[in-house]
């Protein structure tokens, strides 16, 4: 068995054994209920429910701090969870149920995965993913594919979006979706499977799994490329995987164009225009039109919200990057949002158009400050670089002296391109999340694999192979997975020798 894998862990996370590939992409379950618990204003030890006072679990933790002091903390648990707000003095608290609070044996999972021969051995060992909800999807030496969700999707009334009470049983989880409960494809008539952390149920899908998935800006353009032709090989999959195409900046430029040609903007912003000139979405590192879409798009959720919210929430909002950029789709398709009216003006109420000039404008004015008035050194990848880092790089001298950090390189691509370097929509244009691996795995010839991984083999910083593959990464390049043993052997850099102690 070849792949990638977890420290920790003795079996392949995502891989291929000689009979059998797979991959993992997040399903994104909602499995976390937030209750809100009605607590005995003369006991905070009791809470009510179905007509009756319950006593809470309580657990006293004494935790030792490093230099030799110590805290008392007394937690207490409705059967719902813990308590995760300080509730003194308050007659309701909320508790917290999680899914992961409930056995599990993923361990069993990938043990079995790892020897799997077929479709019914790989679906037969899902049922044990009982927390780390996945996409699973498959592919076998015989030519079958296959897409298969699974892990712990729990079932209750409605979704889980919203606070719920807890004083009554009728919100409360009823077990979980069984595993042929989940959505499935196998051998599809289209001859294709894929996934980009995109909702996988269909628009009728009968259960609930989630609210908040990826956007299909991803998952589009991958089944745009899978469309294009009837067979493809190797070189193609490097291709698609490498693509930074981005149907969202397709779609936003001519919004920008015309929201700013419109605009009482004075002249020399509607002469960067020109940078848009031909460009159809292309977020290629040495492009300069990329930075003033990306700061744009950032600044349109910015000016938006910021009025209504004020700064501090603003901040909080921008931080929780998933649900801005829901947030952005839908101001984008709704145009007649209320939010977008900017209510400290009192003469006029905004329309879309005027929050995106106005967010244009302040893109310029940002990417002025920061690179100078020439549009040209505007370049998408001075702006957005990858650095790998290590957690006790933060501290410079450390970093200096032992190499920890690995970078940085200008990249192109973001959040909404099939190649994805994204960043926090409060700390742009900083680089904290991407693909954790890129592999094309040849089901007819093994060897002839290809894999990558963002950093390298080892963790220790004066390994060869302490980032020694980021490079690479960098430019969407690969190295061989060889599988066969006369080619491991062949390309073997060093051999390790093991021998027990007599």
């Amino acid at each position: 068995v070849t792949g990638v894998s977890i420290p920790g862990n003795p079996v392949i996370v995502a891989g291929h054994n000689e009979y059998i590939a797979w991959g993992e992409t997040n399903l994104y379950v909602d499995d976390i209920d937030l209750f809100r618990e009605k607590i005995k204003e003369d006991d905070s030890t009791k809470y009510f429910y179905n007509g009756a006072w319950h006593d809470m679990e309580i657990r006293k933790e004494h935790i030792i701090i490093k230099g030799g002091e110590s805290a008392d903390r007394t937690l207490r648990y409705t059967h719902h969870g813990p308590i995760i707000s300080g509730f003194k003095g308050m007659k309701e608290a909320l508790s917290m149920q999680w899914i992961g609070f409930d056995y599990s044996n993923e361990h069993q999972a990938l043990y079995m995965i790892n020897r799997a021969k077929d479709w019914d051995d790989f679906t037969s060992a899902l049922r044990y993913f009982g927390t780390a909800s996945q996409n699973f999807v498959y592919a076998d030496r015989m030519g079958n594919i296959g897409l298969h969700a699974a892990g712990g999707a729990p079932v209750r009334k409605g979704s889980g979006v919203m606070i719920r009470p807890g004083d009554t049983s009728t919100y409360e989880w009823n077990g979980r979706l069984s595993l042929e409960e989940f959505p499935c494809s196998y051998n599809p008539q289209d001859h294709q499977v894929s996934s980009a952390n995109n909702r996988t149920a269909t628009p009728d899908y009968p259960g609930y799994i989630g609210t908040y998935y990826a956007q299909n800006y991803r998952i589009a353009r991958i089944r745009q490329l899978l469309n294009e032709k009837a067979k493809f090989d190797r070189n193609d999959f490097i291709r698609i995987q490498a693509d930074q195409h981005s149907l969202l900046a397709e779609k936003m430029a001519p919004m920008i164009l015309k929201a700013v040609e419109q605009s009482k903007l004075p002249a020399r912003y509607k002469e960067i225009l020109s940078l848009f000139d031909g460009w159809t979405g292309d977020m290629s590192r040495d492009l300069a039109a990329p930075s003033v879409f990306e700061v744009t798009y950032s600044r349109l959720i910015l000016e938006t919200i910021r009025d209504e919210a004020g700064e501090e929430l603003t901040r909080e909002i921008m931080g929780n990057s998933t649900l801005a950029r829901t947030f952005a789709d839908n101001l984008i398709h709704h145009p007649d949002n209320p939010w977008l009216d900017d209510i400290r003006t009192t003469d006029k109420k905004e329309s879309f158009e005027d929050i995106l000039a106005q967010s244009y404008r302040g893109a310029i004015d940002y990417l002025s400050d920061r690179f100078g008035d020439n549009p040209n050194n505007w370049k998408w990848g001075k702006l957005h670089k990858l650095v790998v880092e290590h957690p006790l790089g933060k501290v410079s001298l450390l970093d200096r002296v032992f190499g920890l950090n690995v970078g940085p390189f200008e990249v192109g691509g973001s959040f909404h391109t099939i190649c994805p370097y994204t960043y926090p929509l409060n700390n742009p244009f900083y680089i904290n999340h991407g693909a954790s691996q890129r592999h094309i795995y040849i089901a007819g010839d093994w060897d002839k694999s290809l894999t990558v991984i963002p950093t390298g083999e080892s963790g220790i910083p004066a390994s060869d192979h302490y980032g020694d593959q980021t490079a690479i990464y960098a430019v969407n390049r690969y190295h061989y997975d060889y599988f066969s043993k006369p080619l491991i052997e062949k390309n073997a850099k060093y051999h390790a020798v093991f021998t027990p102690v007599k």
